[in-house]
Order: structure tokens, then C-alpha cells, then sequence
């Protein structure tokens, strides 16, 4: 296969760090990533094609290290090579993008498989994580995007207990999913446009030109640093399950 050439209005990909499903690589930071995509280095699993769309694909054969499902996945970087620099709901946030998901595998009835295409996950601060003893800093994701049986599908977090203390917020078991909300129009293998905007309280997620406004049940104190996330994240482990995502434009930007 030729290396893919790319297009001025390919997705840039100087604030993005790649994870790969097939476990053989460490995750590949923003440094020279736009580059060494251009060049074909990637595939199968990532690349530019010919009109200069970016193209993530991942299978149930490859593995993700901690992770249960295959992904091929863009973790945003505030300060490229650096993890540990964040924002916050109240700095705010936007990701939007123009995507599809042209191909995806079905189950045993027949059903298409369904696949994660942006996030927002949070993240403990260094200080957050001394207060409470934890060993790591993976905080819970406050935002899932599902591409499911062809629609947009919305999971979100929301406080256990809403008068619960400071330190206790910061443990993953405070939080639990609140009800999930599926945008009535459908998009099946179309490109739809795609923009989640996040702010100290709320968070807007527009498909089409239609909104959807949570403001779930403890959101106002939700702690934690966060980070986009777009990809494609597969979920399920059926034999020869795979999807393709693929990104005509995507965008974050920050206040």
C-alpha cells in the first residue's frame, strides 16, 4: 500500500498523542505523529487516505494495554509530551468534528457492534492524588460518545451522594454513569458533524445542529482535570469484530 499524501485540511495532529491497539508500540506522542502518519507508518490502523481524512481502525485481535477492548485512540495534550497538564471545567473546553463510521461489524443477531468516538476523562492532579493515597491518576471518564446501532448515544457521570465530602469525590466509586441520552436522529454510515462544549457545570453535545444540555446531578463539583479523547474505541471482544472511523475535520480549543 502507498504511503497516503494527506491534504492541507487534514486533521491536525500537533496536540494529539496516538495509542495503538496492536500492544506492540508505546504511546506516540505529538511529536513528529503528523509526519510519521503521512508516511504510512501506521497502518492499517492509522492514516491519512488519499483526500487527506484521517482514518483509525481496530480489530478484537489486537489488544490495548488496560484496557477489556482494541482501540485506536487520540488522547489530547495540552503541552505536547506532557500528560500532566490539564484543564478543568472551569477553563472549559470544545471538541468538534466532522466524522463517520463507514464500516463496522455486526453480532450473532445481526446487530451492529458499537464503538466510542470522543470522551472527556478525567484525571487526578498530582495533589489530588497525595490527599487520598491513590498510586496512579486515572480519574473517572465524565463523557462517552457512542456510535451505536447508527445513532449518537451519550453517557455521562453523576454524584452518588451529592453531600459527600471532598476527599470522597475524588474516588472513582463516588461517581456512577446517570441515565444515558440517544440523539433521536439517526447517522448510520453517514459524516455528521460532531461538537461537545464543556464549561464549569454543564456540558453542550450538538449533533446537526441539534443540542442536548446535561447538567447532571453533581457535575457543579465534579474535581478532576480533563483531557479530550477521539477515536475509535471498540467494544466488544467477539470473534473478528472490527470498525473504521474516519475524521474529515476535528478541532479542540480551550478559553
Amino acid at each position: 500500500m502507498a504511503p497516503p499524501t494527506g491534504g492541507t485540511a487534514s486533521p491536525r495532529l500537533d496536540h494529539w498523542k496516538l495509542q495503538l491497539p496492536d500492544g506492540h508500540l508505546d504511546d506516540v506522542g505529538p511529536s513528529g505523529l503528523e509526519e510519521r502518519t503521512r508516511s504510512g507508518e501506521f497502518v492499517p490502523y492509522f492514516y491519512y487516505d488519499d483526500e487527506g481524512a484521517l482514518v483509525l481502525f481496530t480489530r478484537h485481535l489486537d489488544t490495548t494495554p488496560n484496557s477489556h477492548y482494541s482501540r485506536t485512540e487520540l488522547r489530547e495534550q495540552l503541552e505536547p509530551g506532557r500528560d500532566d497538564v490539564n484543564w478543568t471545567l472551569d477553563d472549559g473546553g470544545r471538541l468538534q468534528g466532522r466524522l463517520a463510521v463507514p464500516s463496522i461489524s455486526h453480532d450473532g443477531d445481526g446487530q451492529p457492534h458499537r464503538t466510542i468516538i470522543m470522551q472527556i476523562h478525567g484525571r487526578l492532579s498530582d495533589e489530588q492524588a497525595a490527599r487520598i493515597g491513590a498510586d496512579g491518576r486515572d480519574a473517572p471518564p465524565l463523557l462517552k460518545i457512542y456510535w451505536q446501532r447508527g445513532r449518537m448515544r451519550l453517557l455521562f457521570k453523576k454524584l452518588r451522594d451529592l453531600g459527600a465530602d471532598e476527599d470522597t469525590i475524588l474516588h472513582k466509586a463516588a461517581w456512577t454513569d446517570d441515565e444515558p441520552y440517544v440523539f433521536p436522529e439517526p447517522v448510520d454510515e453517514r459524516s455528521f458533524e460532531l461538537r461537545v462544549e464543556a464549561s464549569a457545570g454543564r456540558i453542550l453535545v450538538t449533533l446537526n445542529g441539534d443540542s442536548h444540555l446535561i447538567e447532571t446531578p453533581g457535575l457543579a463539583r465534579w474535581p478532576f482535570e480533563n483531557y479530550f479523547k477521539a477515536g475509535n474505541y471498540l467494544q466488544t471482544r467477539d470473534a473478528g469484530a472490527e470498525a473504521t472511523v474516519v475524521y474529515y475535520a476535528l478541532e479542540r480549543s480551550h478559553l
